[in-house]
């Protein structure tokens, strides 16, 4: 809690001592808050994460299926980074689909690639094109 000095102090007085230190802490239970106060947590919140990048990376299995069916069909194929960009509409609906390979793919796997990338769910929300790079190595 962030305290104002006059009032707020005399209510921290009573809560916490008001000891000459303006520490953020929780008020005790049945502590009066000052109207125009506003309580902070005292530890900062995680960053929050893309939840685009988190809506491909749910699909990595089927976008891995892909990409095995491309080792299948060469077996040279190592370790390669696919990068999606993916048209988005306002309902999460992947609309566009291109994708950028590090090495040559067969068609099949491609289709395949393409296909999983229409099938991502996003969320809702402004009309957007989402790119988000995937590193598949053999197993």
């Amino acid at each position: 809690m962030r305290a104002t000095r006059g009032l707020g102090c005399v209510v921290l007085m009573l809560a916490s001592g008001c000891g000459g230190s303006e520490a953020s802490r929780p008020a005790p239970a049945g502590a009066t808050v000052p109207s125009g106060t506003i309580a902070t947590p005292t530890a900062p919140s995680p960053p929050s994460s893309n939840p685009d990048a988190d809506a491909v990376e749910a699909a990595r299995s089927s976008l891995r299926a892909c990409f095995d069916k491309a080792r299948s069909a060469n077996p040279a194929l190592g370790r390669t980074t696919v990068t999606l960009s993916l048209g988005v509409d306002q309902a999460g609906h992947v609309s566009t689909v291109d994708l950028e390979y590090k090495h040559r793919f067969d068609d099949a796997s491609k289709s395949c690639m393409r296909d999983a990338a229409f099938a991502i769910q996003l969320p809702a929300g402004q009309p957007r094109k989402v790119e988000v790079p995937l590193t598949f190595d053999p197993r």
